[in-house]
This record gives C-alpha cells, structure tokens and sequence, in this order.
C-alpha cells in the first residue's frame, strides 16, 4: 500500500490470532503497529499516535487490555501473535485477510509549493514534473496517461520537501501526510490544490484487519467501529494529531467475516 501512514497490508499466513472469546478471556486484544509510524504510531512518543488510541478505545469497549506489538515495518506481522491490525486498504479483490467495516476514508490530493499559481487541471503538468511515491498506483495511472513523473520518492515527506524546495512541480500525497507535515512545520512553503479532481482511484476506504479469528470477533469489532464512527470518537482521536477525518462513504455491518467494498 502506497502509504506513509503505513496501512499493514498483505498480511500472508499469521502466526496464530484468537476468535473473540480467547481475547475475553485472557483480557487482552494483541495490536500490531509500527514502532516509528507518527502520527499513526509510535514506541516512543507521548501521546502514541493514532492507532494506539484506536486500538485502545476498542479494547476499552471489549473490557480488556489493549497491548501492542512492535513492529519495524509490515512485513513482520506475519511473524506475530496479534490478533488486530488497525488498517488495512478495503480494496475489491484485495482481501488476503478478514476485514472489518470500513472506519476512514483516505484521499489522496495535489500538492503545491505555496506561491504556486492557480491551477485548473492536471494536465497543466505535462510539461513540468509531478512527484509520486515509487509504488502508488498514482505513479501506475499517471504514467500511463503520459505525465512526466519523479517517482525516486519512497516516502510522503520525500515528496513535500521536492515540492517545498521547487525540485517538482507538484506532489501527490495522501491527505493526512500533509496535514502532519504542516503540523509539524506551519511554515512550510506548501499548500493543497483542491480544484484540481484526481483519479478516484488514489482513495480508498481503511478497514481493520482481523487474524485467523471467528465471525463473532468481526461482527463485534464492526459494532464497536460503527458506534465509534457515529459518536464522534475516531473524529476526536484523528483532531488530536491535528489530522482532518473523513468518515467512510458507508457505515454499515456486512456479512460477519466479509470485506465491506
């Protein structure tokens, strides 16, 4: 997944996971996340990020404990015992995993340098260079429609610093990168060109990821997410992190243990 909030994807064969009545009682849901992830995760910062809050909330909501395990990159989670992973892209026919209701919806938007003129559309930079990370689908539409790209990024915060510095004439990045980028840095030289529609195709819906466990764990986990998505609680979580929530396009229980498209 072409994040650098670094949905845990592809998931494989896991270790070993419980259905929902071993997490009851032992006490515990067992939460894979990324040790150096903000404003996702984090092992070492205070508050932990988004997930950790996430996860908490939810284990809250079961009456256990929530505990993690660290991770240096999604790869190793097919090396763990966890029971949960926080998100997941929900795409059609991507679906190596149980997948929850879907709880946020990710956009991707155009980036400029701030003193960018207007732009109308996208095709204004066919004679200019946009950046894109190496692995997005962006670079995968883009590309074939002809547009110059610089796809030598392997991160968001590489192409907001290309933007920023005038090394690329525009950037496309999740929205959520930016929004942290500039709560990190209010003065950085960038802004958001919302006039310009992008290829549906760069969003996408985040589920949660459940491992190796029982319709009844699926169906509990997309109640608590439904209740959390109405009440406002993951909308406070993400303002927390100075992060704009844009809710799923439905909230709705599907058949225990399937993907919502």
């Amino acid at each position: 997944m072409a994040l650098s909030l670094s949905a845990l994807v592809g998931a494989g064969a896991p270790a070993s996971a419980r259905p929902l009545d071993e997490i009851l009682d032992a006490k515990s849901l067992n939460i894979c996340v990324q040790e150096d992830n903000l404003p996702f995760s984090s092992a070492q910062a205070k508050p932990g990020g988004v997930f950790l809050d996430l996860g908490a909330a939810i284990a809250e909501r079961l009456g256990v404990e929530a505990k993690y395990t660290w991770l240096f990159s999604a790869e190793y989670v097919r090396k763990t015992d966890c029971d949960l992973i926080p998100a997941v892209a929900n795409l059609p026919g991507d679906d190596p995993i149980r997948l929850t209701i879907p709880y946020m919806a990710v956009r991707s938007v155009l980036v400029l340098a701030k003193d960018h003129p207007p732009v109308k559309e996208l095709d204004e930079f066919r004679t200019g260079h946009i950046a894109v990370l190496a692995t997005s689908w962006a670079r995968h539409v883009l590309n074939a429609a002809g547009f110059p790209l610089w796809v030598r990024f392997l991160t968001n915060d590489e192409i907001l610093d290309a933007v920023a510095k005038g090394e690329a004439d525009a950037g496309i990045v999740p929205l959520p990168a930016y929004q942290w980028r500039m709560r990190r840095d209010a003065g950085a030289p960038l802004r958001v060109d919302e006039a310009v529609k992008l290829d549906p195709g760069f969003n996408f819906q985040v589920s949660m990821g459940l491992r190796r466990t029982n319709a009844a764990t699926v169906a509990r986990i997309n109640e608590i997410l439904g209740q959390m998505v109405e009440d406002g609680s993951i909308e406070r979580i993400f303002a927390r992190y100075g992060l704009a929530y844009e809710p799923p396009a439905i909230v709705a229980n599907p058949e225990p243990g399937t993907a919502a498209k």
